[in-house]
């Protein structure tokens, strides 16, 4: 009987979908993230080598500035040994006018003295001078081996650097890339759970009107079983009805039955 079939309602079946594109945007800002990252550290590595350039410019004029000057300090510092031959020359001829030795072998000794002695302070010039610039010659390539030294240093940083953030970042493709794929099968397993649970339930419902059809066939055979009306009563409560609901029952068999007739 209709009315006393009991069915399931249907529960509100739903599959969870990722927002996929927002997921997309995250791991894009993460990308950005490891960019500007890389962006940075490029920056860092350009300002210190700019640095260094400077460093080893000014370094070199200041080299070049000192070999200057002491190429002019030589320079004038000859000029003046030869001016103060020159005058000690004179000076000589003139004491040996006064005692009548001018043109004698004692001038041109004393003559020859002054030009020995002013090549010994010329040859120690030079020596010095020639010192000096050796020391600002290796100055000069002590500065570049440095800052050569120093480029290799920041371009080994730089290169650490880039390769740990690389490598950051492919770990982040990676897991971004098992994350979409776990979702997606999960949605899969979602989708066919709620596939499933649709069929126990259109299964269960199913069982429920088959099991009230036979109860329907049960009542008839109950009806038309020539018993008397209490009898009749009787076997609908053992079946699971109340008095009243026997006595409707029965009441709406006889009006049938009178409707057919």
């Amino acid at each position: 009987m209709c009315s006393q079939l009991q069915t399931v309602a249907q529960p509100n079946f739903q599959v969870y979908t990722p927002d996929y594109g927002a997921l997309e945007k995250s791991f894009q800002d993460i990308l950005a993230s490891y960019e500007g990252t890389k962006s940075a550290a490029q920056a860092s590595a350009n300002a210190q080598k700019a640095s260094l350039d400077t460093s080893l410019q000014q370094q070199l004029n200041t080299i070049g500035t000192a070999k200057e000057e002491t190429t002019q300090e030589y320079g004038k510092a000859r000029g003046q040994l030869s001016e103060d031959v020159y005058m000690q020359n004179r000076t000589t001829q003139r004491q040996m006018s006064a005692r009548g030795l001018a043109g004698s072998g004692v001038e041109a000794m004393a003559n020859i003295q002054n030009r020995m002695a002013q090549g010994e302070s010329v040859s120690d010039l030079a020596n010095e001078y020639f010192d000096t610039q050796t020391q600002l010659v290796e100055a000069e390539q002590v500065a570049r081996q440095n800052y050569d030294n120093a480029n290799m240093t920041l371009n080994a940083s730089l290169q650490s650097t880039m390769a740990q953030i690389m490598s950051q970042q492919a770990s982040s493709q990676m897991g971004y890339t098992q994350t979409i794929d776990s979702l997606k099968r999960q949605v899969i397993a979602d989708a066919n759970a709620v596939k499933q649970a649709e069929y126990e339930w259109n299964l269960t419902n199913q069982q429920l009107k088959d099991s009230a059809t036979v109860t329907d066939f049960m009542v008839n055979q109950i009806m038309e079983s020539g018993a008397s009306d209490a009898s009749i009563v009787s076997q609908l409560q053992t079946a699971g009805y109340t008095i009243t609901e026997a006595n409707q029952l029965l009441a709406n068999y006889k009006t049938n039955q009178t409707d057919t007739a």
